[in-house]
């Protein structure tokens, strides 16, 4: 980006709101320029801007850059390795953070950081660099991935983590893919079973009696804080065959094939 002054002085200085700050010397003399370089670090912005002698004078930058996708997921400068897809399975299923530079692992240039692009990466392997109609794949520069959430408030967008600061996010945390409005990020540690939110982060007979009286109560009782702490069977369903599993995991009826699943899956 490039300011050329006509007239007057002037500066070019990024607002506070700006995910990626500056600020020019101020610009006196005709023709004097003032460069700036966006990249894929940058973010796609808004970059909103203003002039310290006239603060009036404002504008916003929108960064359109161009991305594809290599699979050097694992940033040490090789394509399509085993490591590589090692590295982008793990961080898919909840195991690794993300790449370094997402865009590197979309392989099917839908801007999203998925099990999709790890069946890319198991085509590749089986079949050969013809998988892929272009090479490196055409992507957006910043692409959302299934896991992670951006958090402002009590609501969760589920984001890519360098896209917060672009869509207005205050933190980012774990496995956000239930988040919701009103549910707390990351809430399910360890191991399901905690439903009506013991500070200990321990199940036990109470938490059955708290997901009967919910499910099955005249009337019924509060809702559980944590979703996914009350799933115990990770169905994606509450229902009172949670409350069975729950009981079977604490009194071992079958200890071998009952037990709540562990927190984030």
């Amino acid at each position: 980006m490039r300011w050329l002054l006509i007239t007057g002085t002037h500066t070019s200085t990024s607002d506070p709101s700006s995910p990626k700050q500056w600020a020019s010397n101020p610009l006196q003399s005709f023709g004097e320029i003032f460069d700036l370089v966006f990249d894929a670090r940058s973010g796609p912005g808004p970059f909103p801007y203003h002039c310290e002698f006239y603060p009036t004078m404002r504008d916003t930058i929108f960064a359109a850059a161009e991305c594809a996708a290599t699979g050097d997921v694992n940033g040490d400068g090789l394509s399509l390795t085993a490591e590589d897809q090692t590295n982008l399975a793990a961080f898919v299923y909840g195991e690794e953070a993300p790449p370094i530079l997402c865009y590197e692992a979309d392989l099917n240039g839908n801007c999203a950081i998925d099990e999709g692009d790890v069946e890319m990466f198991a085509l590749y392997f089986e079949q050969g660099i013809g998988v892929f109609e272009l090479y490196p794949v055409p992507t957006c520069c910043f692409p959302d991935t299934i896991r992670g959430a951006c958090c402002a408030s009590d609501t969760c967008t589920i984001r890519a983590q360098k896209n917060c600061p672009n869509i207005g996010g205050e933190w980012y945390r774990g496995d956000g893919r239930f988040c919701m409005p009103g549910y707390a990020c990351d809430c399910c540690e360890n191991v399901r079973g905690n439903m009506d939110n013991d500070p200990d982060d321990k199940a036990n007979i109470s938490d059955a009696s708290f997901l009967l009286t919910y499910l099955f109560g005249i009337p019924s009782g509060p809702a559980p804080y944590c979703l996914l702490e009350a799933d115990c069977n990770a169905d994606g369903k509450l229902n009172v065959s949670d409350v069975c599993i729950l009981i079977c995991y604490l009194f071992s009826i079958w200890p071998s094939s009952c037990e709540c699943g562990p927190c984030p899956w």
